[in-house]
């Protein structure tokens, strides 16, 4: 007599039997089904996963809080300098309290309000220092509301397809204003799109392309296009380029909208964003609008303190962290203030051979190094006159380095197969495996 479990895993139940074998007879003795709840949370049968819920409410929580940092590193500063009612026995106090505690000073809470019949709120002190000396109260209030609201700021590139513009556009255009005439501009575009991956050197396009390369193809036909036509008008190409780079609907929702915003600014005669603003608050008009930060906020702080007298900024030096100095680089560190990003050297594991050292990383260039060359000791090919396969040489390892060397995101290992073409090998069926072989025909 044996017993036998027999089991039905699912993704949210198991299913289980005990039967009695004696000889070729079996008998059941038990069953049944064990349920328990899915890894996924379900609403109006749309999956979404718990770990991205809680995810969303600590980044929410986060941005909280590093706003209140700013709030408080910002009047810090407005207080120490006589900006606003505040002394900074008080803001201690609210940072103390765990920023749970707002300062409750009566003047204070008169110098944050927004007063309709009087036409007092933070847009109109922002108007009104860019224009004007303003007393020290209402440029302190001007620049707390900037520290609230300080514009769009990201690293991140539009994820669609779109995004390809955003990321080679504004490269593209400088390249384009560099050059002397339309042959020049022609050799350029060639270059660039070639790093790209998408042509290669016969102005051939690669046929396997993705949704953004696509665009870039249709991109790079329309510049070529537009030098061709404008081949003996150098000001007229270039204008009509960067009018093309700069498309509306190739642009991301985000930068759109600024742009649009910008337009609207420069129609209007509207010199900062406050300006514009101020003119939209009687309407209701100014919510839910994408800002940029420095093209927007950072252009306005810089107004603001030229027309209130605020010694320290150097418009000679572009690199925004020199650029001030003194009370402005005060205001600009507590305003502007981006937490740098933390370091992720934690995440990297010990080294197999030397345990007591960290692996190289994988975005270290030595680790890029490291990769091509294990890449070209694989491949193995063989040409007419030789009958069995061989690895590939150190000098023909060398002329292939410059195919690894260069930006594609797509990379087709039949580059390194017509390099090898021109040398003199044969191929015929290009079918990599592990290791990499070619055969010849």
């Amino acid at each position: 007599m044996a017993k036998i479990l027999g089991l039905d895993l699912g993704t949210n139940s198991i299913g289980w039997a005990i039967v009695d074998q004696a000889g070729n007879d079996f008998s059941l003795i038990d069953k049944g089904v064990r349920i328990f709840s899915e890894g996924v949370k379900s609403e109006k049968g749309i999956e979404s996963s718990r770990a991205a819920e809680r995810t969303g409410y600590r980044s929410a929580r986060k941005i909280k809080y590093r706003r209140k940092i700013r709030k408080y590193e910002t009047l810090k500063v407005l207080a120490l300098n006589g900006m606003c009612p505040l002394s900074m026995e008080e803001v201690e106090e609210w940072k103390k309290s765990g920023f749970k505690v707002y300062p409750l000073n009566p003047e204070f809470l008169k110098w944050l309000r927004t007063d309709e019949v009087e036409n007092i709120n933070p847009y109109f002190f922002r108007d009104k220092a860019s224009k004007q000396k303003v007393s020290l109260f209402e440029f302190g209030r001007a620049l707390y509301h900037i520290s609230q609201r300080r514009g769009f700021l990201s690293n991140r590139l539009d994820q669609s397809a779109e995004g390809v513009f955003e990321e080679h556009c504004p490269e593209i255009q400088s390249r384009v204003e560099d050059q002397n005439s339309p042959k020049d501009i022609l050799v350029e575009l060639k270059d660039y799109f070639l790093n790209t991956g998408i042509i290669n050197e016969d102005n051939v396009f690669n046929k396997d392309l993705d949704e953004g390369e696509k665009k870039l193809k249709t991109l790079y036909n329309s510049l070529v296009g537009i030098t061709k036509k404008n081949e003996n008008d150098i000001e007229k190409c270039r204008e009509e380029l960067i009018a093309r780079l700069n498309k509306k609907e190739d642009l991301g929702a985000v930068k759109k909208e600024i742009g649009e915003i910008s337009q609207a600014m420069k129609n209007g005669g509207f010199s900062t964003l406050g300006q514009y603003f101020n003119s939209l608050y009687s309407k209701g008009k100014i919510r839910n609008h994408y800002t940029a930060r420095e093209e927007h906020y950072l252009k306005e702080f810089e107004i603001i303190c030229i027309n209130q007298a605020i010694e320290g900024i150097n418009d000679e030096e572009k690199l925004v962290e020199k650029k001030y100095y003194g009370l402005a680089k005060e205001l600009y560190r507590a305003i502007f203030f981006q937490r740098p990003l933390k370091s992720q050297k934690g995440l990297i594991g010990k080294c197999s051979f030397e345990t007591t050292k960290s692996r190289c990383a994988i975005s270290h260039p030595d680790f890029e190094e490291y990769r091509m060359w294990t890449y070209l000791n694989t491949i193995k090919f063989s040409t007419q006159s030789e009958k069995t396969m061989r690895f590939l040489t150190q000098e023909e390892k060398l002329s292939l380095i410059p195919k690894f060397l260069r930006k594609k995101d797509n990379f087709n290992f039949e580059d390194l197969a017509k390099e090898l073409i021109e040398k003199g090998a044969s191929f015929g069926c290009i079918r990599p495996t592990n290791p990499i072989f070619f055969r010849s025909t």
